[in-house]
């Protein structure tokens, strides 16, 4: 899909709740490059860990330009 993003993930809160990636993705405004997409999403991870994470962070953003932008 053209102007798509696709993430993986798995983060859980002190309560074993899985980070809802999906639900994140659709409130973050689709206009924001991918550098401000990315410090938006970790915000939200920091949001549902508490502030805090016991394990390592490695997110890679990949986004399928629009025809007329290759």
């Amino acid at each position: 899909m053209p102007g798509g993003r696709t993430l993986c993930r798995e983060a859980r809160d002190l309560d074993d709740t899985l980070f809802a990636l999906e639900h994140t993705m659709e409130r973050i405004r689709i206009d924001t490059t991918p550098q401000e997409f990315l410090e938006e999403l970790h915000r939200a991870l920091l949001r549902h860990t508490g502030g805090r994470s016991t394990d390592d962070v490695a997110v890679i953003l990949v986004e399928r330009l629009p025809q007329d932008r290759r």
